[in-house]
């Protein structure tokens, strides 16, 4: 995705996800790869600087976590509500938005991570002619200034009686989070997500709704750190196509690699029997995901195999 297609210049994006899902995580992890010049889930750098705004935590925390993630804060402009005694905390008893202009002006910029953004707006976030003011207020100062803006929030966490028809109606509070944010990202959790086997991977699902691209659903694996590492563009195709047993099979074959079905029966042992995971592979390779090597092994269709 083009990067004024994920967050569109001199407007508000937001980032939601259940409390602990990582989205301050996940938010590190593109600066990161920001930093190093490289894309993350198939999005380029930013072509200006990037400022990171922590509300919630404390500059320790965030360097902990930052620490985690391999990027080195020092190197990005930061300041923590809870650290920094010369913001006037006492302005948002009466004015939170404008305090928040003044921490923006402050910072470099033009990019900003706000995390989180909602304490700003200082409105009941649950009544809409409110909520709005707020937001027309902010996209109004990104239009004067420059400034583009992601900042994170939090959803409603998935219940298992029902599910969401849309990723962005997660999104806690009025709906003018949605109408007046360009870029709504919903972040679930793995464990929101169902699984039909305790043998596989847990999975995060990461929804990408943009006003003015289409929408982008991608799987993230989650390690012991927390990290996530994305699964690959046609992950979310596979487990359309094969559902979750078929997105074990796609993730078992790395991208420039063949793999031999007795390698991926092994590597699915206990997950799926045998018969099963042979349909699926079919699914896989008719759905052209997978391409069927002569010699009996897998690749991903466009990667340049490479046995070992």
């Amino acid at each position: 995705m083009h990067f004024s297609k994920f967050l569109p210049s001199r407007e508000v994006s937001v980032l939601a996800g259940a409390s602990g899902s990582g989205k301050s995580t996940l938010l590190l992890q593109f600066l990161k790869s920001w930093s190093d010049g490289r894309s993350f889930l198939d999005v380029p750098p930013p072509s200006d600087g990037v400022s990171y705004l922590a509300g919630d935590r404390s500059i320790n925390s965030l360097y902990h976590r930052a620490t985690d993630v391999g990027i080195d804060m020092t190197t990005i402009p930061h300041t923590s509500l809870i650290d920094n005694s010369d913001i006037d905390i006492k302005m948002f008893q009466y004015d939170a938005l404008s305090l928040l202009f003044r921490l923006l002006d402050s910072l470099k910029g033009p990019l900003f991570v706000i995390d989180p953004l909602i304490i700003f707006l200082g409105v009941d976030l649950n009544r809409y002619h409110l909520v709005a003011p707020q937001l027309i207020r902010l996209n109004r100062h990104c239009q004067d200034r420059g400034y583009t803006i992601l900042g994170t929030h939090h959803t409603t966490k998935a219940r298992s009686d029902f599910q969401f028809l849309r990723p962005q109606d997660r999104i806690s509070g009025s709906s003018a989070l949605s109408a007046f944010t360009s870029t709504q990202l919903a972040l679930t959790s793995p464990d929101e997500v169902p699984q039909t086997s305790s043998n596989l991977p847990p999975a995060a699902r990461l929804d990408i709704v943009s006003h003015i691209a289409a929408p982008e659903t991608h799987w993230l694996s989650r390690d012991d750190k927390g990290l996530f590492t994305p699964m690959g563009p046609d992950a979310d195709k596979a487990l359309q196509t094969a559902g979750v047993v078929g997105l074990a099979i796609y993730q078992s074959v790395p991208a420039g690699s063949a793999v031999t079905a007795p390698a991926i029966l092994s590597s699915l042992d206990g997950v799926a029997s045998r018969a099963t995971v042979y349909r699926h592979l079919e699914k896989l390779v008719d759905g052209g995901l997978l391409q069927k090597e002569s010699r009996g092994s897998y690749t991903r269709p466009g990667a340049s195999p490479l046995l070992h």
